[in-house]
């Protein structure tokens, strides 16, 4: 078994044993936010990601490289990769 493979696995059965989770980050903030963003992603690395707005609705899968058959489906590295893309081009 090769050392991605083994990192891999305790991450498998966590989503196995925890197919929905949600993540909530409260701050007191001293000024009033200019926009706030709302996902939901059910199924983990092999699921499905919408957004509040219903602007995005994808389906996620893992790459190839992670051992696994692969799919249609696009993972949350692509996301954030082009999240982050488009935020710095924003700011040029």
């Amino acid at each position: 078994m090769s050392l991605l493979q083994t990192a891999i696995r305790p991450a498998a059965r966590l989503r196995l044993a925890a197919p929905m989770m949600t993540v909530t980050a409260v701050r007191h903030l001293s000024f009033k936010p200019i926009y706030t963003a709302e996902s939901t992603v059910k199924g983990a690395r092999n699921g499905h990601l919408t957004t509040k707005s219903g602007s995005l609705d994808v389906k996620l899968d893992m790459p190839k490289e992670f051992g696994t058959k692969g799919g249609p489906g696009t993972n949350p590295e692509e996301l954030l990769g082009g999240g982050y893309a488009a935020c710095f081009g924003g700011a040029l």
